[in-house]
């Protein structure tokens, strides 16, 4: 019986993870998720531009969660990007080109 249960939840679980995305993918109407998604994505990349020469914890935060998150989570890089109809490798090869003149303006000047 208690199985029965867990079944039953994983599948209310799919379920509702179905449901949500059928919300979130709408693209006519402003959603409060794609807000949110694209809130993350913002505080990311400002996190990462900012915090770039600290490596503080903002930063390491923020690099992991742009390149090396995992793909699968509701809150991913990639699932943000997909929400957002934007890509992620255009986004990281845009840092990419970002840190190399930071850094090519740093090598020079100093």
């Amino acid at each position: 019986m208690h199985g029965e249960s867990a079944v039953r939840l994983t599948a209310d679980d799919t379920a509702l993870t179905e449901r949500y995305w059928e919300t979130v993918t709408k693209w006519q109407t402003p959603e409060p998720e794609r807000d949110l998604m694209l809130a993350v994505l913002r505080v990311a990349m400002r996190d990462f531009k900012k915090r770039y020469h600290a490596r503080d914890a903002h930063f390491r935060n923020a690099r992991d969660w742009l390149f090396e998150g995992g793909s699968d989570e509701l809150f991913a890089f990639e699932s943000v990007c997909a929400v957002l109809r934007l890509s992620p490798r255009r986004i990281r090869n845009s840092l990419l080109q970002w840190i190399k003149q930071k850094d090519g303006k740093k090598m020079t000047v100093g």
